[in-house]
């Protein structure tokens, strides 16, 4: 398919948008119908009321004696939720936690002002909360892909009606990547083996003492990704404690509903940091997430309002996700994130977008809305992005009233997102349709490389064209060599886009 060259602009008025009679395509029964699915499931707690002090819960931390208070305040948690319920009290204070907080259905964790929980990941041990079975490890999902392995810092798994609340703070180490290798005792009838085809040492899984073909070796996260790829049974991917292990995200819902999260700060995260999984109906409001990569994840998700939000991240503040590759596909059993509404937030800095959609999204993602929303300094603002093995389904996007001050890329669609291992790299093209962008602008366009960036890029493939955009009201000052770029796409609509104060024509 031929690039689309040098049209100076289609009026936004001679095509019929979607969206309860709204010309600017914004749905607003959509919209409604979101909010309200979420709003009226969000849970109530009963009216009782446990300090962690009361626990054994020593908040001493920092000081030259550190209490742990790992089993007072996961046994306060405990004790919450097999009484029925209610809300667990954290007081002023900075409370040492040795391990991961597990949270249990009914059960709201409550953070009073200057209550700071401080998670130390060092003593791995204590990460591994799962079965038998899995030797201690959870079922877990990782940049898209199952897995077993260690907790996260904060999980729950299969639990309903659960909060975060409050004006405290939880702090990590910051370190996502480096802590990779320690030592367990392995379970009785089990031994490490290693795949005969790697010539990495330390590419080790358990596997059972049986004369099959052992597991094969996870080295790293570009093998763990082949696995997904070839839909490998899980107990290929169980992690051994001395090789290779996935960074933990700093918050994890595996099948949970009926999320709330409010009013507190989630300071210096290592990896992604709040990463909602196959869960339903998730309201985030007026926090605060100041750590490295990404913010928010919300991954195969259904209804969920992220609200007020500050973000301070050196990755994407929020990317939503659906899985990646081919485990991922909805044939496979993979399910799309859908019903995701964002609204006044505050990206004060990013390394990567603002509003991201992917690039694990082999679910698919549809009926994402964003709305009055500002940046600071980002890379993007709006960037979906995909691959060839992705097989996304993307469609239904709605922006309006986004400022940004400073930025590379006001809108950027992309195609050929990097992540595929497989020799053909046009296997499961992404399909991308029905973006709607409303009155977004930036200050100002800043890049090294002016000659090869443009504020609004567009690039699809010749079997899958990107379709049926629709922007209108946009602009940005800047010294660009090409403005737009726009490839392998139908049906874009520009109306006032401006570069510069001047009409935006797309260039040869």
């Amino acid at each position: 398919m031929k690039k689309m060259g040098h049209i100076p602009m289609i009026l936004v008025s001679t095509i019929m948008l979607a969206g309860c009679g709204n010309p600017s395509g914004w749905d607003n029964c959509k919209y409604k119908a979101i909010e309200e699915q979420v709003l009226s499931s969000m849970p109530e707690f009963p009216d009782r009321n446990i300090s962690i002090l009361d626990f054994g819960a020593v908040g001493d931390c920092p000081g030259m004696t550190m209490t742990d208070n790992f089993n007072a305040i996961n046994n306060a948690i405990e004790e919450c939720h097999n009484s029925g319920g209610g809300t667990v009290t954290v007081p002023e204070g900075g409370y040492l936690v040795r391990g991961p907080i597990v949270l249990k259905s009914n059960v709201r964790l409550h953070l009073e002002e200057n209550a700071f929980i401080y998670i130390d990941k060092k003593l791995k041990r204590r990460f591994l909360i799962g079965d038998d079975d899995h030797f201690g490890r959870v079922f877990t999902r990782f940049e898209g892909t199952w897995i077993y392995s260690v907790s996260p810092l904060i999980f729950a798994s299969g639990q309903e009606n659960i909060a975060i609340t409050g004006k405290g703070a939880f702090v990590s180490d910051g370190k996502g990547w480096s802590e990779s290798r320690f030592a367990v005792s392995l379970p009785k009838g089990y031994e490490v083996r290693k795949s005969p085809k790697s010539g990495n040492r330390n590419a080790i899984v358990f596997s059972k003492k049986t004369d099959d073909v052992p597991a094969d070796s996870i080295k790293d996260n570009k093998a763990l990704r082949k696995l997904g790829q070839m839909l490998a049974p899980m107990e290929k991917k169980t992690f051994d404690m001395q090789g290779w292990i996935p960074p933990q995200p700093f918050f994890q819902t595996i099948n949970c509903r009926n999320i709330l999260i409010e009013g507190v700060s989630f300071i210096n995260g290592g990896f992604w940091n709040l990463n909602p999984v196959t869960s339903d109906n998730i309201l985030i409001k007026n926090i605060i997430i100041d750590g490295h990569r990404d913010g928010i994840d919300p991954d195969s998700c259904n209804g969920v309002i992220i609200d007020g939000v500050t973000f301070m991240n050196w990755d994407d503040n929020i990317a939503i996700k659906s899985g990646r590759d081919n485990e991922a596909f909805i044939e496979n059993g993979g399910r799309p994130s859908s019903g995701m509404i964002i609204r006044n937030c505050h990206f004060r800095k990013g390394y990567v977008g603002a509003v991201s959609i992917g690039s694990e999204n082999s679910g698919g993602v549809h009926d994402v809305f964003v709305e009055n929303c500002k940046a600071d300094s980002v890379q993007i603002g709006l960037y979906i992005k995909s691959g060839c093995l992705r097989n996304a389904r993307i469609s239904n996007v709605y922006v309006r009233n986004f400022n940004i001050g400073k930025c590379e890329r006001l809108i950027q669609i992309r195609t050929d997102y990097e992540g595929a291992y497989d020799p053909e790299k046009a296997a499961y093209p992404p399909h991308i349709s029905d973006i709607y962008v409303t009155n977004m602008h930036t200050d100002t366009i800043s890049t090294l490389n002016r000659e090869s960036l443009s504020f609004i890029r567009i690039e699809g493939q010749e079997t899958a064209p990107v379709r049926n955009v629709f922007v209108r009201d946009a602009s940005a000052n800047g010294n660009l060599g090409q403005p737009l770029k726009i490839e392998n796409a139908e049906n874009i609509v520009l109306e006032s886009v401006r570069w510069n104060g001047c009409p935006a024509n797309l260039e040869d």
